[in-house]
This record gives structure tokens, sequence and C-alpha cells, in this order.
């Protein structure tokens, strides 16, 4: 499968691991269709994720990632975790929007369907741009004990991400800050 030029966005560090995922969920065609794999995939994520950190809603979530397990073989199933697993190592290369990237590479999206995406590049010089001044923000998340951001989209969360590599840049914020 051929690169999108989305794919170029996300840096050296990352392709590697795009590599790797990409050819983890590609192995479950043509018995299974990729877009739902993908989908499952990260749902599947998600779901162990949050299970871990927050029992609540756990044994709602576990049956649902039993239903999705349940329709695939140990192959496709096992190609989950490492999935994830790649994904961790990719972020830990550096802050990008990781999964849009594969899903352009995967070549998922559709323009019919409306299905647009901000580059990476883009989405951190916009967040570059609105951050605002970083003494005037690092004092309001100090005084409120948080931050309040509203994404315009609905997608990989690449404007997001890139807000969090910007505040971490300009703000000093990290993960033990709360936002």
């Amino acid at each position: 499968m051929v690169a999108s030029s989305f794919a170029s966005d996300a840096s050296a560090a990352h392709a590697p691991h795009l590599k790797a995922m990409r050819k983890l969920l590609e192995r479950c065609q043509p018995r299974h269709d990729i877009y739902t794999v993908f989908g499952h995939c990260m749902e599947a994520i998600a779901i162990a994720i949050a299970n871990s950190v927050d029992l609540r809603e756990r044994a709602r979530r576990e049956a649902r990632y039993l239903d999705i397990i349940g329709r695939y073989g140990a192959d496709v199933v096992e190609s989950f975790p490492r999935v994830m697993a790649e994904l961790a190592l990719a972020l830990e290369a550096g802050m990008s929007d990781v999964l849009g990237a594969l899903f352009h590479d995967l070549e998922l999206h559709n323009k019919a369907k409306g299905q647009f995406f901000t580059p990476y590049s883009l989405s951190r010089a916009m967040a570059d741009m609105l951050i605002g001044d970083p003494a005037t923000l690092r004092e309001s998340i100090e005084t409120r004990g948080h931050l309040t951001a509203m994404e315009p989209a609905c997608g990989s969360g690449s404007m997001v991400i890139a807000l969090t590599d910007v505040l971490r840049r300009k703000v000093s914020i990290t993960s033990a800050t709360s936002m």
C-alpha cells in the first residue's frame, strides 16, 4: 500500500511504528474488513485502558470487549495488544496524531462520507497561535486547577493532541499537572 501524504506529517521517529501497526492490521484482510477491524482494535484498546482505571462501568465495557474479540480468530485478537504497544512506542517517540496518520495510511478515510482530517502540523500551528500569553494561561490553570478547551471537530483528536503538545512546550504543563 502506498503511504499517503498525511503520513509524511508524522516524524521519522513514528515511521517504523506506523509501518508495524499497518502491517498488523492489514494481515486481517481479506477475511475481515480493515475499516471494521481498525475500529474494533481502537475500541478494544480504549476499553482496556478505561477498565484499568475506572471500575464503575467495567462490567458493561468488558461485555463489549468480549463481543468484539468474539468476532475474530486468535490471530486477529492477538494483534490488538501489539498495535497498542506500537502506538505507545510511537507516542513515546514524540507527540503527533499517530492514529490519524495510521487511518490515512490504511486509506480508511472517505471524503464522500465527509471525513476530512486536519494535518497535525496545521493543528499544532493553530494551537500555537491561539494559546495566548503563556504566563496568563499558567496563572489561570493554577487558579482554577484546570484548562477548558473546545475541540471544533470530531475525529482522531489531532487538535487536542496538538494543544497538549503546545501547552507542554510553552506553559511547562507536565503529565503530573492537572488540565
